[in-house]
């Protein structure tokens, strides 16, 4: 029946593929790109009343109450009242004697993603969380907002402080004026992830947390607030049973953009080093030391290289890494290449050689 259906394909989801033998290396990211000592004081320091209530009031009023019904509203208007409390449950959450899967639980509503959808693959996965859990979530991701800039590639703009929407599509485009002025050869791979937020392996994420430096108490934390969590589907007004989620970060919970574009930034810093080795090349060498290689928006993506074959190869190569690390796939029957400067058969046999379908600007 549906819910048959519906659990066991969520069940499925939310279960880790095999990760194999393959780690980041322990110089991926350094200096600039690494979390200083300085700011690591901060984020381990205990949460004071302002930065909770911060929390509290920068969260929407008239979003989603949780599984346990208590909206944000009410957080807003008792906050003297119940501030003993929740300062307790922070508390108590910092020096980890706290039992968090009390609270984290959470029921996903399916949004269709297009009109008619019939494929439970046409769905997104909204997870509602209790509220007391996003205020959590929330106190720990306003403290690293400010960090985001600094510790993260400078071609994703997505979620962070400073940075806007349309640098991407500005270096974008910029880049194509460039290469087709001088009449220059390039590839363009848009990547299509399957389900990226939901997908994420948490021991990879745990290790690009580690190598971006942050301190190991703090990642602990963050670890508890991602991976004890249960989850039960919506299905036309009905709540299924609960089940354990055994990978992903959620969405709907206030600190998986971060913890997501700090995933994202090891597949920039991966071809970065790529790069830098003379295994890829990116794209207008001649305005940019080395060339773009990539411009990303939280899990779109698009990388750019020469095109050479060994160019070719060698991505392919380090995508099926990533994937492997990552636990992300990558739907290359849904992926595109453009290509500019190659006549129509080369062109044609670069995107057979990656799996994807040959596009057009």
């Amino acid at each position: 029946d549906i819910r048959t259906h519906v659990d066991g394909f969520y069940k499925a989801l939310f279960s880790p593929t095999p990760r194999g033998g393959i780690a980041l290396a322990p110089d991926i990211w350094s200096g600039a790109q690494l979390v200083s000592v300085a700011d690591n004081a901060a984020i381990v320091a205990p949460f004071s009343e302002e930065e909770v209530l911060a929390a509290i009031k920068g969260m929407n009023a008239s979003s989603a109450p949780g599984p346990d019904g208590l909206p944000v509203s009410f957080f807003k208007a008792f906050w003297q009242t119940i501030k003993p409390e929740i300062m307790a449950l922070f508390d108590e959450f910092f020096l980890g004697t706290m039992d968090l899967g009390r609270l984290n639980y959470g029921v996903v509503t399916l949004i269709p993603k297009v009109p008619g959808a019939t494929d439970i693959r046409q769905f997104q996965p909204i997870t509602v969380i209790n509220v007391i859990f996003r205020i959590l979530a929330k106190g720990y991701a306003n403290r690293v907002t400010r960090l985001a800039d600094s510790i993260t590639h400078p071609n994703q703009p997505a979620f962070i402080q400073g940075r806007f929407i349309l640098d991407g599509v500005l270096v974008f485009h910029e880049v194509l004026h460039e290469v087709r002025s001088k009449h220059q050869r390039a590839v363009f791979l848009k990547l299509d992830f399957h389900k990226a937020y939901d997908t994420v392996h948490w021991p990879f994420l745990r290790e690009v947390l580690l190598r971006k430096g942050f301190d190991d108490r703090w990642v602990t934390r963050v670890m508890q607030l991602v991976s004890c969590g249960r989850t039960a589907i919506n299905i036309n007004g009905e709540i299924g049973p609960f089940f354990p989620t055994l990978c992903g970060v959620r969405q709907g919970d206030p600190f998986s953009p971060f913890l997501f574009n700090m995933v994202a930034d090891a597949l920039a810093a991966i071809l970065d080093k790529a790069k830098s080795a003379g295994h890829i090349h990116g794209v207008v060498p001649h305005l940019v030391g080395g060339g773009v290689s990539l411009l990303q928006y939280a899990d779109d993506t698009i990388i750019m290289v020469e095109g050479s074959e060994s160019d070719i190869a060698n991505l392919k190569f380090l995508l099926l890494c990533f994937q492997r690390m990552s636990g992300l796939t990558i739907n290359f029957d849904k992926s595109e290449v453009m290509v500019l400067g190659y006549p129509p058969m080369e062109a044609q046999g670069i995107a057979d050689r990656l799996n994807c379908r040959l596009g057009s600007f």
